[in-house]
């Protein structure tokens, strides 16, 4: 089964806002979320934090979970791509 991506990308300070990481999945318009850049955490967790937020929105938007969520990532240019695994492993459908 082939499961959507979520990107997160780290937004600099603005005159009006502090720094900020944004999840998003490209081309499902409204579903995005954006934290607080939390300096307590490293990079990759404040990545991996807001993109767990959007997964369990979405995913359970869409279909009834039993199970967590589980994500994981890779490294491009402006952030990291997640992407959601089955809790038993890789398979096709």
């Amino acid at each position: 089964m082939a499961y959507l991506a979520i990107e997160t990308k780290f937004l600099g300070a603005t005159n009006h806002r502090g720094e900020r990481v944004k999840a998003f999945i490209p081309d499902w318009y409204g579903f995005t979320e954006t934290a607080s850049y939390n300096y307590a955490l490293s990079a990759f967790e404040n990545h991996q934090k807001i993109a767990q937020v959007l997964a369990d929105r979405f995913f359970n938007y869409h279909v009834k979970q039993d199970k967590p969520i589980t994500l994981f990532a890779g490294g491009i240019k402006r952030g990291y791509v997640w992407v959601r695994v089955a809790t038993n492993g890789v398979h096709n459908s």
